[in-house]
């Protein structure tokens, strides 16, 4: 039996998933360390402090290493994504550039709308007597 199932396929989707457990898995052992260091203990706080965490870190890599590379559900979904991911049609740079000026043309076009929206009801609301200056 393979230590991957279906090795290769589906490898930057599988490499990058893998990669932000990694940091979640290290983000949560810092997190433990964190905790263990405010309890008072017979022993220097240290060693409970590197246990909880590398058995933190161990237990999410093993989950993570049987969910990304050995269980055959996660893995042929893994897969599927990245073979979906190729078909995509990515914009270029200049689509980009030029939708992003449009979004932010339409922004400023509905600002000065609504600019001078509140400035004819707030002289109205003068006018009526509701806003004293």
């Amino acid at each position: 039996m393979a230590i991957v199932y279906k090795p290769g396929q589906g490898y930057w989707t599988r490499m990058m998933s893998a990669v932000f457990a990694g940091i979640l898995a290290v983000s949560t052992g810092a997190w433990v360390w964190a905790k263990l260091g405010v309890f008072e203990w017979a022993f220097d706080p240290i060693y409970a402090q590197a246990a909880g965490a590398s058995i933190t870190i161990l237990v999410i890599g093993v989950v993570v290493y049987w969910l990304v590379g050995r269980k055959r559900k996660t893995a042929e979904f893994l897969i599927a994504t990245d073979v979906e991911m190729k078909k995509v049609n990515w914009s270029t740079r200049r689509e980009i550039v030029a939708h992003t000026w449009v979004v932010v043309g339409v922004s400023f076009i509905i600002a000065i709308i609504l600019f001078v929206t509140d400035l004819f009801f707030a002289s109205i609301a003068r006018a009526v007597g509701i806003i004293q200056t």
